[in-house]
This record gives structure tokens, sequence and C-alpha cells, in this order.
């Protein structure tokens, strides 16, 4: 139960920095912000949301395992046959993002540094 929880504590340490750095930006120069943040942002930030739901199930299915480990009630292998589906879904969630950060990372490669250099001319 500690490895999911810790796990999930992570993930959302993960994401809270990224959180304060857009803030920081925006503080600094909000039109800058929109241009280098906004073109990958809209894929990239749905992504952490997803990411850190991915971080739960398996948080979810780590702690269902070690109920089925330690209870009396639960078996180890009916608990991981009852999971089949969350790590199906676990799995699938993990390919999304994979993908869509690759979508993100070639916009904040190609596209972001265009915005850029067309609005302040460099």
């Amino acid at each position: 139960m500690c490895f999911g929880l810790l796990f999930s504590i992570i993930s959302v340490l993960v994401v809270v920095p990224n959180v304060f750095m857009v803030g920081v930006l925006f503080g600094f120069d909000p039109l800058f912000g929109v241009l280098s943040i906004l073109p990958h942002g809209i894929i990239e930030y749905p992504r952490y949301l997803l990411s850190l739901a991915g971080s739960f199930m398996i948080t979810k299915c780590v702690i269902d395992l070690l109920k089925g480990i330690f209870s009396k009630k639960y078996t180890v292998k009916g608990v991981l046959t009852e999971s089949k589906i969350h790590y199906k879904d676990i799995l699938l969630t993990i390919v999304f993002i994979i993908i869509l950060l690759a979508i993100a990372a070639f916009i904040e490669a190609y596209i972001t540094p265009m915005c850029i250099a067309s609005y302040y001319g460099v």
C-alpha cells in the first residue's frame, strides 16, 4: 500500500511545479506566456491530468492486490482476475499518454518557436 500511495504522491508532485511555472511565466509577460505555452499546452496539460488518472488507477490496483494478500476474505488470484479490466484501462491510458506526449513535443519543437519568432521578430 505504501508503494501505491507513494506512486500517486510523486505523480501529483510532478504536476504541481509545472502549474507554478506557468503562473510565473504569465506573471512576467502574459503575451509571451500565451505564445510559448498555448500551442503545445492545449495537448500537454490534459495529458498531465490523464497521467494523474492513470497513476490513481495503478494505485487502486496495488491497494486491491495488497488487500488480497493480507485479507482472508480475498485471494490474490481473485483480485488479479477482477482487475483485468483495470489493467486494460491502464495500458490504454499509457498508450494514449505517449501519443499525446509525442504530439505535444512536435508542436513544442516546431510550431511554438515559429509563433514566438513571428510575433517578436526573432
